[in-house]
């Protein structure tokens, strides 16, 4: 009979044999006339991976009989495990237990055997003795993830600290062989944005986690096993890491964009004037940008633009008479939950035509209020003089010629206006391009009337 001595980490078997007592004395007390054989229980630790044929022990038996019945032959069984008969031998005239093949302490660590000194006396007295054999640790096992790459999504801005994944590798060396340890191997891979526990294996942020900035990561984790026989060994992982976008950016035009155009006043409806462009860093439908005047300023109605192009068209023919100048107000408006919106001004001018008939500006008046000064004149046949309007930009593309008031059937004077006009209103350049004619011109005899230049 027996039991089981020790710690889960150091184990042994207590076997007391009835047949023959150690004394305190060291003799064996026998129950007969001629001693038995007597020895002692062992526990021993053997290292793994050393080579076939390494000694473990020796089971020496003690027996005062002479001649043949002192001699002793060895032998053992396995107590807990057949197996153990596999890997270890004892010789049967020394009682040398040795390996017969390599160990291996992961696949087996404890072997419990009974050994048995019989003598060649008659009768064949023995004794017994049990042997615990422990199989040492060696560090020849590598740390092994539980996957073989890891892949995991955050979303951006997420607090510091925030807890990504953990990872978890396993030794199946012991302790101290079996201390694992995490690290970055690519540090600099995490951009300081991610650290992981080097005891744990958890993987949290450290710093802002922006995807604009990086939108995937890919890190490689090591494991080690901080073994000391023969030397610590490790192992890696990757581990990738994708972000997952938020609306956090608005539309952006380009930098200080003000943008201008220029349309005909006889342009027909739906021409085309300018086209605004917008982007937007964000990913997929919180990146997609549309525009629209909605709250904004589409001159009462007059302009509309495209949603996914930005060209801003006319509905309708324009006045520059009446509006020379639209002042525009556009929005860039992402997808985005909740979306974002960038306001641009745009600046649309008028471009005129000659779509109006000449018009004095004072009805009162039955002559056009004019004072000529002929400053000279010639035989070539043209005069130049200076005339002052009230409104010079009223008179653009106008001829204004001179009829004579009192001798209807002389030709008609035509003056010419080359335009230049000073903040006085003055009008210079008046060419006469009537008939010759002799001496000083009475204007108190001509009506002046004005036509559109063709």
């Amino acid at each position: 009979p027996g039991r089981h001595l020790g710690t889960a980490g150091q184990r042994f078997l207590l076997l007391v044999d009835y047949q023959c007592l150690r004394t305190s004395s060291g003799s064996c007390e026998a129950g007969e006339a001629r001693e038995k054989p007597c020895a002692d229980d062992s526990l021993v630790q053997v290292a793994e991976n050393q080579p076939s044929g390494t000694p473990v022990i020796t089971v020496a038996a003690q027996d005062s009989d002479s001649g043949e019945a002192g001699r002793l032959v060895y032998s053992m069984d396995a107590l807990m495990n057949s197996r153990s008969l596999e890997l270890f031998g004892i010789d049967s005239q020394n009682g040398l237990i040795s390996t017969t093949e390599v160990l291996d302490r992961e696949n087996m660590d404890l072997h419990y055997f009974r050994v048995t000194a019989v003598d060649h006396g008659i009768p064949r007295l023995s004794a017994t003795t049990m042997v615990a054999i422990t199989v040492a640790d060696r560090n020849d096992h590598n740390p092994v993830f539980e996957q073989s790459e890891y892949r995991e999504t955050i979303r951006e801005n997420v607090e510091e600290g925030y807890p990504i994944l953990q990872l978890r590798a396993t030794d199946v060396d012991s302790p101290p062989n079996a201390h694992i340890r995490y690290r970055f191997v690519n540090e600099q891979a995490a951009h300081s944005v991610f650290e992981i526990d080097s005891r744990s294996g958890l993987i949290t942020t450290s710093g802002q986690v922006d995807r604009e900035k990086m939108e995937k990561y890919s890190l490689v984790v090591e494991s080690n096993d901080q073994g000391k026989e023969p030397g610590p060994l490790s192992s890696t992982v990757r581990v990738y890491i994708t972000v997952l976008d938020e609306n956090d950016n608005v539309p952006q035009f380009s930098e200080n964009a003000h943008y201008q155009g220029v349309i005909s006043e006889d342009s027909p409806p739906f021409t085309s004037v300018l086209q605004i462009s917008a982007t937007d860093r964000d990913a997929h439908a919180n990146g997609r940008v549309q525009y629209t005047f909605q709250n904004g300023e589409d001159g009462d109605g007059d302009f509309i633009i495209e949603p996914t192009s930005g060209i801003i068209r006319t509905i309708r023919r324009l006045d520059r008479e009446s509006i020379p100048v639209y002042e525009l107000t556009a929005y860039a408006v992402d997808r985005g939950m909740p979306p974002q919106r960038t306001p641009v001004h745009v600046q649309v001018s008028v471009q005129d035509i000659n779509d109006n008939a000449p018009v004095f500006p004072a009805s009162e008046f039955s002559q056009i209020d004019v004072i000529f000064s002929v400053l000279k004149h010639s035989l070539s046949g043209w005069e130049e003089a200076l005339m002052d309007l009230k409104t010079c930009n009223l008179f653009l593309n106008v001829i204004f010629s001179l009829f004579p008031f009192l001798s209807p059937s002389l030709p008609p004077l035509f003056l010419s206006l080359s335009l230049s006009c000073t903040h006085t209103h003055t009008l210079r350049g008046l060419k006469y391009l009537g008939s010759m004619m002799k001496g000083f011109i009475n204007l108190k005899t001509f009506k002046t009337f004005c036509h559109q230049r063709n």
